[in-house]
């Protein structure tokens, strides 16, 4: 054999080493693909319970899967998860789950053991939304779909809603990393409710337009306002309508729908174009932040007659509008402010980028009654356009 030979033979057989062979591959088949998470607190550790997709083959009628939900504790989430095993014969895979439910007395417990496990996995990815149910997260992810094939379907569709509608915040696992690292910020996060057939019938939250023209004989779980994180830990509620103030104050709204009484009446104005300008102040010693917000409104419903041709009755609606969204603002600030001492905003974050010296001086002072001084000026001036050329009601009005 030419020595030649003998080099190209040495070099396939070194190849051969590197090929992937199918002795040590996992079919789909033998996959358990999580897709939600819930995470609940224990007297003496956690219970995690697990959302899980068995794959079926393709010549099954093109099923995607059966969906198995299960529940394991532990002394630590990590012990919860491994105990699985005993469980589940499939290898179980978090690379596709998109969102982690946190139970209540577990987010009141405090996020730090819930944040070291998921940033441990290398399968979670960081990009998965936290939400924050108020009850226990394995009773709300035992429900039965209402719309979608499955529940975390019907979940995922509520959270990729909310900048349709602009009443709730979900954050993402990356979003709290990044806040809890700032010992000066904190956090919001949707709220999810369980609702049992009689609460669906009946429950109606201050100016949340909640009805039940269909009501199903089952549980059925919603996203509802916010939770808002201090530190580490839940601190509490927020509606629908003060979650959306927040949202105003962030300049993260898409579109918002906001009812202005008018003459007797009722006008629905959609807003858009949400520009909004935070300007941090020290008057006379004191803190203090201007609100400047900007964007447009157009006419979406009305039940009385609206001339937009009279510049004066357009700058009376603009100026009700005006008044009804910093009222709407006020009320937001008045509840993670004052209730929760909670700075949801980042303000510390501004007043130390516009005046460090000042900042250093006080910055020990912050959340020791500091922050709570804060003075909020909130101008609002959206002005109404591309209301069409109906000036009224359809069907008539006075």
């Amino acid at each position: 054999m030419s020595r030649k030979l003998v080099k190209v033979s040495s070099i396939v057989l070194l190849l051969l080493l590197f090929i992937p062979g199918c002795w040590d591959s996992i079919e789909l088949e033998d996959l358990g693909i999580v897709v939600a998470v819930g995470i609940d607190k224990e007297e003496e550790g956690f219970t995690m319970t697990l959302q899980i997709i068995k794959p079926q083959p393709q010549a099954n009628n093109g099923s995607e899967g059966k969906i198995w939900v299960g529940a394991s504790s532990g002394q630590t989430l990590f012990d919860a998860s491994k105990n699985f095993r005993a469980k589940v014969p499939s290898r179980l895979t978090f690379m596709h789950n998109q969102i982690i439910v946190i139970g209540e007395e577990a987010a009141k417990s405090g996020f730090d053991d819930i944040i070291d496990f998921l940033t441990r996995n290398r399968e979670i990815r960081y990009r998965s939304w936290v939400i924050i149910t108020q009850g226990e997260a394995k009773k709300a992810l035992q429900v039965t779909p209402g719309l979608q094939p499955t529940l975390f379907e019907e979940i995922k569709g509520l959270v990729e809603n909310q900048d349709e509608w602009s009443k709730q915040e979900t954050s993402t696992i990356k979003d709290l990393i990044i806040d809890m690292s700032n010992p000066y910020k904190d956090s919001l996060t949707a709220r999810m409710l369980l609702l049992s057939p009689e609460v669906m019938g009946s429950q109606q939250e201050e100016t949340d337009e909640m009805t039940s023209a269909t009501i199903t004989m089952e549980k059925k779980i919603i996203l509802d306002g916010s939770a808002v994180i201090k530190g580490t830990k839940l601190a509490g509620w927020m509606t629908k309508t003060e979650t959306r103030g927040v949202l105003f104050l962030k300049g993260e709204i898409s579109e918002a729908l906001i009812v202005v009484p008018y003459k007797g009446g009722k006008m629905s104005v959609e807003i858009g174009d949400v520009r909004t300008e935070l300007v941090p102040q020290i008057k006379d010693g004191k803190p203090k932040v201007k609100v400047n917000i900007k964007g447009s409104g157009r006419l979406g419903e009305t039940d009385v007659f609206v001339d937009f041709g009279d510049i004066d009755q357009v700058k009376e609606i603009e100026k009700i509008l005006n008044q009804r969204l910093v009222g709407e603002i006020n009320n937001s600030i008045r509840k993670f402010q004052g209730q929760y001492n909670a700075d949801l905003l980042g303000i510390g974050d501004l007043f130390f980028r516009s005046n460090r010296k000042w900042w250093n001086e006080n910055k020990d002072k912050w959340f020791e009654g500091l922050y709570q001084q804060v003075v909020f000026d909130i101008k609002a001036d959206i002005q109404l356009d591309n209301s069409g050329f109906l000036v009224q009601p359809i069907l008539g009005g006075e």
